[in-house]
Protein backbone atom coordinates (compact mmCIF):
# COMPACT_ATOMS: atom_id res chain seq x y z
CA UNK A 1 0.00 0.00 0.00
CA UNK A 2 1.01 3.97 -0.91
CA UNK A 3 -0.03 5.58 2.12
CA UNK A 4 0.72 5.13 6.30
CA UNK A 5 0.12 7.25 8.76
CA UNK A 6 2.71 8.52 11.39
CA UNK A 7 2.04 11.00 14.06
CA UNK A 8 -1.40 11.50 12.88
CA UNK A 9 -1.02 12.81 9.32
CA UNK A 10 -0.95 10.43 6.67
CA UNK A 11 1.98 10.34 4.90
CA UNK A 12 3.49 8.99 1.04
CA UNK A 13 5.55 6.07 0.35
CA UNK A 14 7.07 7.86 -2.56
CA UNK A 15 8.02 11.17 -0.24
CA UNK A 16 9.64 9.02 2.76
CA UNK A 17 11.31 6.73 0.76
CA UNK A 18 14.57 8.61 1.55
CA UNK A 19 13.94 9.61 5.18
CA UNK A 20 15.25 7.58 8.75
CA UNK A 21 13.29 4.51 9.92
CA UNK A 22 10.01 5.99 11.46
CA UNK A 23 7.35 4.13 13.30
CA UNK A 24 4.38 3.66 10.65
CA UNK A 25 0.94 2.56 11.58
CA UNK A 26 -1.44 0.87 9.19
CA UNK A 27 -4.30 2.95 7.41
CA UNK A 28 -6.29 -0.05 6.34
CA UNK A 29 -6.96 -2.33 9.37
CA UNK A 30 -9.43 -1.37 11.91
CA UNK A 31 -6.79 -1.70 14.57
CA UNK A 32 -4.03 0.05 14.03
CA UNK A 33 -0.72 -1.56 14.17
CA UNK A 34 2.75 -1.10 12.64
CA UNK A 35 3.64 -1.75 8.87
CA UNK A 36 7.25 -1.34 6.98
CA UNK A 37 8.40 0.95 4.45
CA UNK A 38 9.90 -0.94 1.82
CA UNK A 39 12.30 0.27 -0.52
CA UNK A 40 12.37 -1.02 -4.04
CA UNK A 41 15.92 -2.49 -4.90
CA UNK A 42 15.16 -3.76 -8.32
CA UNK A 43 14.00 -2.63 -12.00
CA UNK A 44 11.10 -4.59 -12.36
CA UNK A 45 9.00 -2.68 -9.52
CA UNK A 46 7.30 0.47 -10.54
CA UNK A 47 6.97 1.92 -7.20
CA UNK A 48 10.44 3.14 -5.40
CA UNK A 49 8.95 2.27 -1.95
CA UNK A 50 5.61 1.23 -0.09
CA UNK A 51 4.14 -0.10 3.00
CA UNK A 52 3.35 -3.93 3.69
CA UNK A 53 2.54 -5.32 6.84
CA UNK A 54 4.51 -7.27 9.38
CA UNK A 55 3.81 -11.48 9.13
CA UNK A 56 2.96 -11.12 12.92
CA UNK A 57 0.21 -8.51 12.34
CA UNK A 58 -1.35 -9.51 9.22
CA UNK A 59 -5.30 -9.12 8.75
CA UNK A 60 -6.99 -9.57 5.71
CA UNK A 61 -9.97 -7.33 6.68
CA UNK A 62 -9.68 -3.64 5.24
CA UNK A 63 -12.24 -1.01 5.19
CA UNK A 64 -11.71 -1.12 1.12
CA UNK A 65 -10.80 2.69 0.90
CA UNK A 66 -8.92 3.25 -2.30
CA UNK A 67 -5.48 5.02 -3.75
CA UNK A 68 -7.57 7.71 -4.69
CA UNK A 69 -9.51 8.21 -1.73
CA UNK A 70 -6.10 8.20 0.24
CA UNK A 71 -4.46 10.68 -2.09
CA UNK A 72 -7.06 13.33 -1.35
CA UNK A 73 -7.21 12.73 2.06
CA UNK A 74 -3.12 13.01 1.93
CA UNK A 75 -3.37 16.51 -0.30
CA UNK A 76 -5.98 17.90 2.03
CA UNK A 77 -3.24 17.30 4.79
CA UNK A 78 -0.18 18.60 2.57
CA UNK A 79 -1.58 21.15 0.65
CA UNK A 80 -2.57 22.64 3.95
CA UNK A 81 -2.81 26.52 3.91
CA UNK A 82 -3.40 26.68 -0.08
CA UNK A 83 -6.73 25.88 -0.31
CA UNK A 84 -9.98 27.65 0.96
CA UNK A 85 -13.69 26.31 0.33
CA UNK A 86 -17.37 28.13 1.15
CA UNK A 87 -19.39 26.47 4.09
CA UNK A 88 -22.93 28.58 3.76
CA UNK A 89 -24.07 30.60 0.73
CA UNK A 90 -26.47 33.09 1.19
CA UNK A 91 -29.14 32.46 -1.81
CA UNK A 92 -30.81 35.66 -1.72
CA UNK A 93 -27.62 37.80 -1.47
CA UNK A 94 -24.13 37.85 -2.03
CA UNK A 95 -23.00 37.21 1.43
CA UNK A 96 -21.25 33.87 2.17
CA UNK A 97 -18.88 32.28 5.04
CA UNK A 98 -15.65 30.90 3.90
CA UNK A 99 -13.64 28.39 5.74
CA UNK A 100 -9.41 29.02 5.03
CA UNK A 101 -6.80 26.58 6.24
CA UNK A 102 -3.22 29.26 6.85
CA UNK A 103 -4.14 28.28 10.34
CA UNK A 104 -4.91 25.61 12.61
CA UNK A 105 -3.83 21.64 12.05
CA UNK A 106 -5.40 18.80 10.12
CA UNK A 107 -5.48 15.57 12.13
CA UNK A 108 -6.17 12.18 9.34
CA UNK A 109 -8.71 9.71 10.41
CA UNK A 110 -10.04 11.20 14.17
CA UNK A 111 -12.75 9.33 16.15
CA UNK A 112 -15.56 11.90 16.89
CA UNK A 113 -17.97 10.09 18.98
CA UNK A 114 -19.33 7.41 17.72
CA UNK A 115 -18.25 8.51 14.28
CA UNK A 116 -14.94 8.41 12.28
CA UNK A 117 -14.11 11.25 10.14
CA UNK A 118 -11.58 11.07 7.35
CA UNK A 119 -9.70 14.54 8.77
CA UNK A 120 -10.17 17.04 11.28
CA UNK A 121 -9.27 20.55 10.83
CA UNK A 122 -8.64 22.16 14.05
CA UNK A 123 -8.51 26.15 14.56
CA UNK A 124 -9.15 27.12 11.29
CA UNK A 125 -10.23 30.38 10.55
CA UNK A 126 -13.73 30.90 9.17
CA UNK A 127 -14.65 34.35 7.81
CA UNK A 128 -18.41 35.55 7.32
CA UNK A 129 -18.38 38.20 4.40
CA UNK A 130 -21.48 40.98 4.85
CA UNK A 131 -22.01 43.05 1.76
CA UNK A 132 -23.55 46.58 3.33
CA UNK A 133 -26.58 48.61 1.17
CA UNK A 134 -23.72 50.57 -0.32
CA UNK A 135 -21.88 47.98 -1.62
CA UNK A 136 -19.12 47.62 1.03
CA UNK A 137 -17.82 44.40 2.50
CA UNK A 138 -16.95 43.78 5.89
CA UNK A 139 -15.28 40.62 6.92
CA UNK A 140 -16.07 39.28 10.73
CA UNK A 141 -13.33 36.29 11.53
CA UNK A 142 -13.64 33.65 14.26
CA UNK A 143 -12.54 30.09 14.62
CA UNK A 144 -14.05 27.00 14.14
CA UNK A 145 -13.34 23.07 13.83
CA UNK A 146 -13.68 21.89 10.47
CA UNK A 147 -15.12 18.14 9.37
CA UNK A 148 -13.04 17.01 6.02
CA UNK A 149 -14.87 14.34 4.47
CA UNK A 150 -14.04 12.62 1.44
CA UNK A 151 -15.90 10.61 -0.93
CA UNK A 152 -15.02 8.68 -4.28
CA UNK A 153 -18.20 6.63 -4.47
CA UNK A 154 -20.26 6.89 -1.57
CA UNK A 155 -21.34 10.23 0.22
CA UNK A 156 -21.37 10.77 3.69
CA UNK A 157 -24.70 9.96 5.40
CA UNK A 158 -27.46 12.25 7.11
CA UNK A 159 -27.33 10.69 9.92
CA UNK A 160 -23.31 11.47 10.80
CA UNK A 161 -23.05 14.91 9.10
CA UNK A 162 -26.55 15.59 11.63
CA UNK A 163 -24.60 14.11 14.64
CA UNK A 164 -21.55 16.44 14.07
CA UNK A 165 -23.30 19.43 13.37
CA UNK A 166 -24.88 19.02 16.27
CA UNK A 167 -21.58 19.12 18.02
CA UNK A 168 -20.93 22.60 16.82
CA UNK A 169 -18.43 21.54 13.83
CA UNK A 170 -18.54 23.12 10.22
CA UNK A 171 -18.93 20.38 8.00
CA UNK A 172 -17.26 19.96 4.76
CA UNK A 173 -17.17 17.23 1.68
CA UNK A 174 -15.50 16.86 -1.42
CA UNK A 175 -15.11 14.86 -4.30
CA UNK A 176 -12.13 13.00 -4.38
CA UNK A 177 -10.86 13.16 -8.02
CA UNK A 178 -11.99 16.94 -7.63
CA UNK A 179 -9.19 17.38 -5.18
CA UNK A 180 -7.13 15.64 -7.03
CA UNK A 181 -7.17 17.80 -9.59
CA UNK A 182 -7.16 20.50 -8.10
CA UNK A 183 -4.18 20.63 -5.22
CA UNK A 184 -1.89 18.00 -7.24
CA UNK A 185 -0.73 20.80 -9.91
CA UNK A 186 -0.28 23.54 -7.35
CA UNK A 187 3.23 24.33 -5.29
CA UNK A 188 4.08 26.09 -2.35
CA UNK A 189 4.32 29.46 -4.25
CA UNK A 190 1.10 29.01 -6.15
CA UNK A 191 -1.79 31.39 -5.19
CA UNK A 192 -4.97 30.02 -3.24
CA UNK A 193 -7.27 27.07 -4.86
CA UNK A 194 -10.61 26.86 -4.01
CA UNK A 195 -12.36 23.68 -3.51
CA UNK A 196 -16.05 22.60 -4.31
CA UNK A 197 -17.57 21.59 -1.03
CA UNK A 198 -20.59 19.68 -1.83
CA UNK A 199 -22.23 20.01 1.59
CA UNK A 200 -22.11 23.91 1.55
CA UNK A 201 -25.59 24.90 2.39
CA UNK A 202 -27.19 27.37 -0.11
CA UNK A 203 -29.94 28.89 2.27
CA UNK A 204 -30.80 32.72 3.44
CA UNK A 205 -28.10 34.17 5.65
CA UNK A 206 -28.97 35.35 9.21
CA UNK A 207 -29.08 38.97 7.62
CA UNK A 208 -32.11 38.03 5.27
CA UNK A 209 -34.01 36.16 7.65
CA UNK A 210 -33.76 38.53 10.33
CA UNK A 211 -35.76 41.24 8.03
CA UNK A 212 -37.92 38.44 6.56
CA UNK A 213 -38.92 37.26 9.88
CA UNK A 214 -39.22 40.92 11.14
CA UNK A 215 -41.95 42.04 8.43
CA UNK A 216 -43.80 38.44 9.08
CA UNK A 217 -43.80 39.01 12.65
CA UNK A 218 -44.95 43.06 12.23
CA UNK A 219 -48.04 41.50 10.58
CA UNK A 220 -49.00 39.16 12.71
CA UNK A 221 -48.45 42.39 15.66
CA UNK A 222 -50.79 44.09 13.40
CA UNK A 223 -53.62 41.64 13.04
CA UNK A 224 -53.51 40.28 17.21
CA UNK A 225 -53.85 44.15 18.02
CA UNK A 226 -56.52 44.03 15.99
CA UNK A 227 -58.47 41.33 17.27
CA UNK A 228 -57.21 41.83 21.02
CA UNK A 229 -55.49 38.36 21.20
CA UNK A 230 -52.45 37.90 22.75
CA UNK A 231 -51.52 41.89 22.34
CA UNK A 232 -48.70 41.36 24.97
CA UNK A 233 -46.89 38.24 23.37
CA UNK A 234 -47.33 40.13 19.81
CA UNK A 235 -45.51 43.22 21.31
CA UNK A 236 -43.05 41.58 23.03
CA UNK A 237 -41.97 39.68 19.51
CA UNK A 238 -41.79 42.83 17.51
CA UNK A 239 -39.59 44.54 20.30
CA UNK A 240 -37.48 41.79 20.23
CA UNK A 241 -36.62 41.74 16.09
CA UNK A 242 -36.94 45.28 16.12
CA UNK A 243 -33.82 45.67 18.42
CA UNK A 244 -32.44 42.86 16.53
CA UNK A 245 -32.57 44.70 13.56
CA UNK A 246 -31.34 47.72 15.22
CA UNK A 247 -28.48 45.88 16.60
CA UNK A 248 -27.47 44.34 13.44
CA UNK A 249 -27.77 48.24 11.85
CA UNK A 250 -24.91 49.36 14.14
CA UNK A 251 -22.84 46.59 13.90
CA UNK A 252 -22.47 46.82 10.30
CA UNK A 253 -21.78 50.85 10.74
CA UNK A 254 -18.86 49.90 12.97
CA UNK A 255 -17.68 47.02 10.64
CA UNK A 256 -17.19 50.40 8.12
CA UNK A 257 -16.14 52.79 10.13
CA UNK A 258 -13.62 50.39 11.35
CA UNK A 259 -12.44 49.69 7.36
CA UNK A 260 -12.39 53.32 7.03
CA UNK A 261 -10.13 54.04 10.11
CA UNK A 262 -7.75 51.71 8.96
CA UNK A 263 -7.81 53.37 5.61
CA UNK A 264 -6.78 56.66 6.95
CA UNK A 265 -4.27 54.58 9.26
CA UNK A 266 -2.38 54.10 5.97
CA UNK A 267 -2.47 56.89 4.09
CA UNK A 268 -0.80 58.68 7.16
CA UNK A 269 1.98 56.39 6.74
CA UNK A 270 2.72 58.45 4.04
CA UNK A 271 5.47 60.66 4.09
CA UNK A 272 3.91 64.14 4.14
CA UNK A 273 5.42 67.51 3.93
CA UNK A 274 6.39 69.86 7.76
CA UNK A 275 4.29 72.61 7.93
CA UNK A 276 6.50 76.13 7.78
CA UNK A 277 5.92 76.92 11.38
CA UNK A 278 4.27 80.46 12.00
CA UNK A 279 4.59 81.94 15.35
CA UNK A 280 1.18 82.56 17.38
CA UNK A 281 -1.01 80.66 14.43
CA UNK A 282 0.20 76.93 15.19
CA UNK A 283 -1.44 74.36 17.15
CA UNK A 284 0.31 71.23 18.10
CA UNK A 285 -1.85 68.07 17.29
CA UNK A 286 -2.46 65.43 20.31
CA UNK A 287 -2.77 63.06 17.52
CA UNK A 288 0.64 62.63 15.81
CA UNK A 289 2.13 65.47 17.90
CA UNK A 290 2.94 67.83 14.94
CA UNK A 291 2.88 71.77 14.31
CA UNK A 292 -0.19 72.51 12.44
CA UNK A 293 -1.97 75.92 11.17
CA UNK A 294 -4.63 76.80 13.04
CA UNK A 295 -6.61 76.64 9.70
CA UNK A 296 -6.03 73.11 9.23
CA UNK A 297 -7.17 71.87 12.83
CA UNK A 298 -10.82 70.44 13.63
CA UNK A 299 -12.68 70.84 17.17
CA UNK A 300 -13.74 67.69 18.49
CA UNK A 301 -15.85 67.67 21.79
CA UNK A 302 -15.81 65.67 24.92
CA UNK A 303 -18.88 63.71 24.31
CA UNK A 304 -18.14 62.57 21.32
CA UNK A 305 -14.87 60.33 22.46
CA UNK A 306 -14.94 60.81 26.45
CA UNK A 307 -12.63 57.69 26.74
CA UNK A 308 -10.06 59.38 24.48
CA UNK A 309 -10.24 62.13 26.54
CA UNK A 310 -9.98 60.04 30.01
CA UNK A 311 -7.01 58.05 28.65
CA UNK A 312 -4.94 61.64 27.89
CA UNK A 313 -3.83 62.98 31.25
CA UNK A 314 -2.64 66.44 29.30
CA UNK A 315 -6.31 66.46 28.44
CA UNK A 316 -8.45 64.72 30.86
CA UNK A 317 -10.16 68.22 32.09
CA UNK A 318 -10.32 69.84 29.08
CA UNK A 319 -14.17 70.08 26.61
CA UNK A 320 -12.44 70.22 23.17
CA UNK A 321 -9.42 69.78 21.77
CA UNK A 322 -8.21 70.24 18.14
CA UNK A 323 -6.30 67.50 15.73
CA UNK A 324 -4.71 67.88 12.37
CA UNK A 325 -7.06 67.06 9.19
CA UNK A 326 -5.00 63.87 8.89
CA UNK A 327 -5.61 62.74 12.60
CA UNK A 328 -9.70 62.54 12.68
CA UNK A 329 -12.74 60.92 11.12
CA UNK A 330 -16.48 60.83 11.05
CA UNK A 331 -18.48 58.99 12.29
CA UNK A 332 -20.46 57.43 10.15
CA UNK A 333 -23.96 57.59 12.03
CA UNK A 334 -23.93 60.83 13.13
CA UNK A 335 -20.97 62.01 11.13
CA UNK A 336 -19.34 64.22 13.82
CA UNK A 337 -15.92 64.42 13.97
CA UNK A 338 -13.73 62.03 16.22
CA UNK A 339 -10.19 61.13 16.74
CA UNK A 340 -8.37 58.72 15.02
CA UNK A 341 -7.03 56.52 17.09
CA UNK A 342 -10.56 56.45 18.76
CA UNK A 343 -12.50 55.03 15.78
CA UNK A 344 -9.74 52.80 15.33
CA UNK A 345 -10.62 51.37 18.99
CA UNK A 346 -14.61 51.47 19.02
CA UNK A 347 -15.39 52.47 15.23
CA UNK A 348 -18.14 54.19 16.29
CA UNK A 349 -18.00 57.59 18.55
CA UNK A 350 -19.58 57.48 22.29
CA UNK A 351 -22.56 58.43 21.59
CA UNK A 352 -23.80 56.17 19.01
CA UNK A 353 -21.92 52.94 20.51
CA UNK A 354 -23.88 53.67 23.71
CA UNK A 355 -27.16 55.97 23.42
CA UNK A 356 -30.19 53.74 23.20
CA UNK A 357 -30.89 51.77 20.40
CA UNK A 358 -33.92 53.80 18.87
CA UNK A 359 -31.12 56.32 17.09
CA UNK A 360 -31.04 53.66 14.60
CA UNK A 361 -34.59 53.96 13.46
CA UNK A 362 -33.69 57.41 11.60
CA UNK A 363 -33.05 57.54 8.73
CA UNK A 364 -29.56 59.38 8.96
CA UNK A 365 -28.13 55.87 10.78
CA UNK A 366 -28.92 54.13 7.93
Amino acid sequence: MRYAIYEDKLVDAREVVSSLPKLYYCVLCAEPHEVTLVKAKHERYFEPAWFRHKADNFTPHSHGESNIHFKAKYLLQSKKGQYFFDVLSCNTCPNMTRVVTNEGDVKIEKQVGVYRCDAMLYGAVLQQFIFTRNGNMCVEESQADVVLEVYHTHKTEDDKKSSLQNRGMIFAEFEAKHVIDKLSPISSHSGLVQLQNIACQHQKCDVCFMYDCHDIHMMCFVESSWEAVHIQNAIKIYEQLRDSKRLRKRRIAQLEAFEDARQQELRNQKPRKKTQYIKGQMRKCPECRQWEHVNTMQGIRYKRAPQWFCNNKYYYNQKLIYVCNNCYVLCLSCYKSQPLSNALRYGLCFRCNNEPLSIWDSDESE
